[in-house]
C-alpha cells in the first residue's frame, strides 16, 4: 500500500508542474483555472499520507506552495472567490514553515498577492507579513520587500509600517535596494511619504553602503527620473 500512496503523491507532484514557473512553462489565468483541481487533490493527499511518507510529502508540499504563489500572481478570480481561501490557507501555513526557507519566500510575496486580489490584508495575513519582515532569511525579506507596493490600495497602513520596519531594521543593503522599487512607485500617489522614506534610505546608503554597492546607482536613477518628471531639484 505504501508504494501505491507514494506513486499517488509523485503523480500529484507532476500534476502541479504546469503551475510552476520552470523551463518553458507559461503560467497565466487560464492555466491556473484549468489545473486548480490538482491543488485540492494535493491537500487531501498530504493529510492522508504526510506522516506515512514524510520525504515525499515534503517535496509535494513545496510544489503546492509554489503553485499557490503563481496562482495568486496570475488568477483573475473575483475578490470573493472561495478558492482564494484555499490559497490563503496554504500560504499562511508556509509562512511559518521553518525549513526550507523557499516556502517562506514564496509566502512573503504570495500573501501580498492574495491581499491584493481580495482587496484587504486580514489579521492573519498582516501578522504573517510582520513576522516575515523580520525573518532571518535574506531571500525571504528580499521577496517581501519586492512586493510591498501591492498593498498600496488594499492595506496602505500595513504597507507603510512594513516599509518603515525594513528601513529601521534591515541589515542588508541588497534588501533596501529592492525596497527602493516599491518606494519609487509610491512617489506618484504619495509623494510626501515616499520622499521621506527615500531620504532615509539614501542617508543609510551614504553613511554605510560601500561605494560600489548597487544601491547608489538605484538611488541616482530614482532622483534623476523624479527631477525629469517633476522639475524638483
Amino acid at each position: 500500500p505504501e508504494k501505491a500512496e507514494n506513486r499517488e503523491m509523485v503523480r500529484l507532484r507532476e500534476a502541479l508542474k504546469p503551475l510552476l514557473d520552470r523551463g518553458n512553462n507559461k503560467v497565466d489565468a487560464e492555466v491556473a483555472e484549468r489545473h486548480w483541481p490538482a491543488i485540492q487533490r494535493c491537500e487531501r493527499a498530504l493529510k492522508r499520507y504526510g506522516d506515512l511518507l514524510p520525504e515525499t510529502a515534503e517535496e509535494l508540499w513545496g510544489h503546492l506552495v509554489g503553485a499557490c504563489e503563481n496562482i495568486a500572481r496570475h488568477a483573475d478570480w473575483p475578490s470573493d472567490e472561495k478558492r482564494w481561501k484555499t490559497v490563503r490557507r496554504i500560504l499562511l501555513t508556509a509562512a511559518d514553515d521553518r525549513v526550507p526557507e523557499t516556502l517562506r519566500r514564496d509566502a512573503a510575496l504570495g500573501l501580498q498577492l492574495v491581499a491584493f486580489r481580495r482587496g484587504h490584508a486580514d489579521k492573519a495575513i498582516s501578522a504573517a507579513l510582520r513576522r516575515l519582515c523580520r525573518d532571518q532569511s535574506h531571500s525571504v525579506r528580499l521577496n517581501l520587500a519586492q512586493g510591498l507596493a501591492l498593498l498600496e490600495k488594499c492595506s496602505p497602513e500595513l504597507m507603510w509600517e512594513l516599509i518603515d520596519q525594513l528601513i529601521v531594521n534591515e541589515p542588508e543593503f541588497s534588501v533596501l535596494d529592492t525596497l527602493l522599487g516599491p518606494v519609487s512607485r509610491l512617489l506618484r500617489n504619495s509623494p510626501a511619504k515616499a520622499v521621506q522614506r527615500l531620504r532615509l534610505i539614501a542617508g543609510l546608503a551614504e553613511q554605510n553602503a560601500p561605494a560600489d554597492n548597487h544601491i547608489h546607482e538605484t538611488l541616482a536613477g530614482i532622483y534623476l527620473f523624479e527631477y525629469l518628471r517633476t522639475g524638483d531639484d
